[in-house]
């Protein structure tokens, strides 16, 4: 649970935004999930949801870790810390207007920022190198790159072919690991003889900044291994397979790795920015800026004048400490703290097999124990941002409070998404009350007109608000689109948490701006509304649609008019109930939340397109999949339609990722209210499967109950089948419901599982 989940949270006053997610300033987000900073909204920028530790990465090229115990899932390191996180790509900053600046979205303010976004190799002092090789920075382009190497090495090596031949140029710390540990990997997949090693350095040394007895060690070892030296001789050009070194000598590769000296971003240069000669960004020893003191710096990016230091990630988690007090401090006003570097540091080197060289001044050591001592630092480290402790929910206090909460089902707070939607219990009796007998739709066609109206509302799923903004749009838009109409007009309503003025512009701006990017791509009008501030952000909207009468679909869509023997088809995966809350709780990967949300932002249009090519009399009813879950807009397609469906778990699709979050122990707010749907049988909502159906969605598909004979074209548009309609008399109606009772209205969907 997020430090920072209470829903009376105190306003926010300044804003630190952090540009990358480098060693240094991950270590805020830990500062800030251990103790929460009250007026201080925090905002990281980057456009790599999972950020590699460049410490672990020969291990992982060696294939002694997987991916996810190299790589810092910053989605849910920020959900946890009460940080807000935009998963983006800068274009540029603006240091006295404060804007960070993107090429696909509006720019975002900021009181104070930092940046810590590393370095890249150097690639344009050699021509064609840029076209030809494959850069070891940054790091997650690399590990990309490399998996698109294994898989041309798995086609084309053979021992016919001859060797594949490796070239590294770059023979530092970083070119040696990186060789060695390719070297590693591929000899044990294709066998020493198919695999070619060699090391390009304009050095007369490999890893000359180090103690003369490491460089000794590491040259033996790759004599040992097997790898041919190019020593003090550099690379004049890049051709097609080959490269030119110095001395003439033309040198063939098939794969060419390239770990030079670093270079900075190029936008640096034109934000006005202080640097040095070059390029890189220019710091005091406070971590500042020398020319605009309210943006800090650290890691490979930048230089501590008075204090240079060569390109070493032990510096940036060095600095991490003293950056996440000062940016605190400058937000506040407050006295900044100085950093002094080190000038020794403990230099732990992979060899690719588990063996390491350790040096640190006049201390040298090598073996499998410097590998054993190294991974031992190295995975120590990485705990810090994967084993997030619980944080407690502070609202109350009171034990007896505490206990009818319990009782209640409401200990835990609304889950994102959940946070703006009745469950379908409680909703059902509130209408039975006021419109007896009535079925009141989500959207309906105002009498005497082709014109229909819809209302929704959600509370943010996540904390990055331009990305909300699109899904609870595309969310709002459903409702239209299952009727089988054309939205064209909608007004908003939204509420920003309470915070100091210029901040509540930027949070309202970044909702309504992506919203509007969805309704423009539909040819929707957002043509007015209402805003507030209050304890939650959130975003409804009102739309307004048509149908078009020169069609045979004119009368609309509805839930009514399933018949047994239909096919219910589903457009859309399911689980976005389950990944939000999983990351409230710090068991939902970034990289599943992304793909998820990357779906949800795009509407239900085509899915609405697909329906209205079948032929006529082919589609018998539509429902939206919202918070109701599948289980509960399928019942709501029984109840109308006087018959009893059955869905079939085994075929349900799931965002990836949805049903590891279920397997945990994730459960959000009213899936369990959700679950009462379920007739006639007892069910286990333990059953990772029986989670996903009564799972509540937030832009979730279209469900359409069809003849048989469009199965297969739906397919076709991506549809899936996930269960059949069948007639009322099975004995499938109301009936006993293990795990729950009925509701107070005694509504009960004929819903059954299997």
């Amino acid at each position: 649970m997020s430090a920072m989940t209470s829903q009376a949270a105190p306003p926010w006053i300044k804003h630190i935004v952090l540009i990358g997610g480098g060693h240094a300033q991950v270590q805020l987000l830990r500062r800030l999930g251990m103790r929460p900073e009250p007026g201080v909204k925090v905002t990281l920028i980057c456009s790599d949801t999972h950020t590699p530790y460049s410490g672990m990465l020969p291990g992982y090229i060696a294939g002694h870790y997987d991916f996810d115990d190299i790589h810092i899932d910053l989605a849910k390191l920020c959900a946890w810390a009460g940080v807000n996180y935009v998963n983006a790509r800068v274009s540029g900053l603006d240091p006295d207007r404060r804007l960070v600046m993107f090429a696909d979205r509006p720019s975002l303010s900021f009181d104070v920022a930092s940046i810590n976004t590393g370095s890249t190799p150097d690639l344009d002092s050699v021509p064609g190198a840029r076209e030809q090789a494959l850069p070891v920075k940054p790091i997650a382009g690399l590990l990309g790159r490399w998996q698109k190497m294994l898989a041309d090495l798995e086609a084309n090596t053979a021992p016919e072919k001859g060797p594949v031949r490796i070239a590294c140029v770059g023979a530092g710390v970083g070119g040696c690991e990186l060789l060695l540990s390719v070297q590693h990997f591929l000899e044990r997949r294709f066998g020493a003889a198919e695999i070619e090693c060699h090391l390009i350095g304009r050095a007369a040394q490999v890893v000359p900044h180090n103690p003369p007895a490491t460089q000794r060690a590491m040259h033996a070892q790759l004599k040992k291994k097997g790898v041919v030296l190019h020593l003090g001789r550099g690379v004049t050009r890049v051709e097609t397979g080959h490269l030119v070194l110095e001395d003439g000598q033309a040198l063939a590769f098939d794969h060419l790795l390239w770990v030079t000296g670093a270079v900075p971003a190029p936008w640096f240069a034109k934000t006005g920015l202080a640097v040095d000669e070059r390029g890189f960004l220019a710091i005091d020893d406070r971590l500042r800026s020398l020319s605009h003191p309210h943006v800090f710096a650290a890691g490979d990016c930048a230089v501590q004048v008075n204090h240079p230091r060569e390109k070493a990630g032990v510096f940036a988690v060095r600095q991490g400490p003293i950056l996440a007090e000062n940016l605190l401090r400058a937000a506040k006003g407050r006295p900044l703290k100085q950093h002094i570097p080190q000038r020794r540091f403990l230099s732990l080197i992979a060899m690719g097999e588990k063996y390491a060289l350790g040096s640190r001044g006049p201390f040298h050591a090598q073996g499998a124990w410097v590998w054993r001592w190294k991974d031992q630092i190295d995975r120590k480290f990485m705990r810090r941002f994967s084993e997030l402790p619980a944080m407690k929910d502070t609202r109350t206090r009171d034990d007896w409070a505490q206990g009818a909460l319990l009782q209640e089902g409401l200990s835990e707070p609304l889950c994102q998404g959940c946070g703006g939607k009745m469950a379908r219990s409680p909703l059902s009796a509130a209408l039975a009350r006021v419109a007896p007998g009535n079925r009141i739709e989500d959207a309906a066609r105002l009498p005497g007109s082709n014109y229909l109206q819809s209302v929704d509302w959600l509370t943010a799923p996540v904390s990055d608000l331009y990305r909300s903004g699109q899904v609870i749009a595309a969310h709002c838009l459903s409702d239209i689109y299952a009727e089988g109409g054309r939205p064209t007009a909608a007004l908003a309503i939204a509420n920003v948490r309470r915070q100091a003025e210029r901040l509540a512009a930027q949070d309202l701006g970044d909702l309504l701006a992506g919203a509007m990017h969805t309704l423009e791509k539909d040819g929707v009008a957002l043509i007015g509304g209402h805003s507030g501030q209050g304890d939650v952000t959130a975003l409804g909207l009102s739309v307004t649609g048509t149908l078009d009468s020169g069609q045979d679909d004119a009368t609309g869509w509805s839930k009514a008019g399933a018949l047994a023997g239909d096919i219910l088809v589903l457009s859309r995966p399911l689980g976005m109930g389950l990944l939000l809350a999983g990351l409230m709780q710090a068991h939902t990967k970034g990289r599943w939340l992304d793909a998820a949300m990357g779906i949800a932002s795009h509407t239900n249009r085509e899915a609405a397109e697909a329906l209205h090519e079948l032929p006529q009399g082919g589609l018998h009813a539509v429902s939206d999949v919202t918070g109701f879950g599948l289980i509960g807009h399928a019942a709501e397609v029984a109840e109308a339609s006087g018959v009893a469906v059955s869905i079939t778990l085994a075929d349900l699709p799931a965002y990836e990722g949805a049903l590891e979050v279920a397997q945990a122990g994730v459960r959000p707010s009213i899936l369990a209210s959700n679950a009462l749907s379920i007739s006639g049988q007892d069910y286990d909502l333990g059953d990772p499967s029986v989670a996903l159906a009564c799972d509540p969605q937030t832009s979730g598909g279209l469900l359409a109950i069809v003849a048989p004979e469009c199965v297969d074209a739906l397919k076709a548009q991506g549809f899936v089948v996930v269960g059949q309609v069948l007639a009322q008399e099975s004995g499938l109606g109301a009936g006993k419901v293990s795990n729950g009772p009925a509701d107070s209205a005694g509504h009960i969907g004929g819903v059954i599982l299997k």
